[in-house]
């Protein structure tokens, strides 16, 4: 028996998008499958390391989702990358001290 197919748009940014060299992929999934199954074709087709897409956050239709998430037609996965921070070289002495004291 044929399993149903479904149409996902999968919205990439950061260093994935740079490793695959899209903005956004239009694929088609089987019903059942997860979001970890489709990481594991995006490995395959692009040849990107698993432990890439093990950095990143996922969300399907505007929802952070974990990758066991089960897949309908018409998804949208944003592969979100993880927010790096820094000082942006500011020093102890570009900031203000406030002390509250009663």
């Amino acid at each position: 028996m044929k399993k149903e197919k479904y149409s996902i748009t999968i919205l990439l940014f950061a260093g994935i998008r740079e490793k695959i060299k899209k903005d956004n992929l239009f694929w088609t999934v089987s019903r059942g499958d997860t979001l970890n199954d489709v990481i594991d074709r995006l490995t395959i087709a692009f040849n990107v390391s698993r432990t890439l897409f093990e950095s990143y956050m996922y969300a399907v239709n505007g929802e952070y989702v974990d990758l066991n998430h089960l897949l309908i037609d018409g998804d949208e996965i944003a592969v979100i990358p993880p927010v790096s921070g820094g000082s942006f070289g500011y020093s102890d002495n570009d900031f203000i001290r406030i002390r509250i004291t009663e």
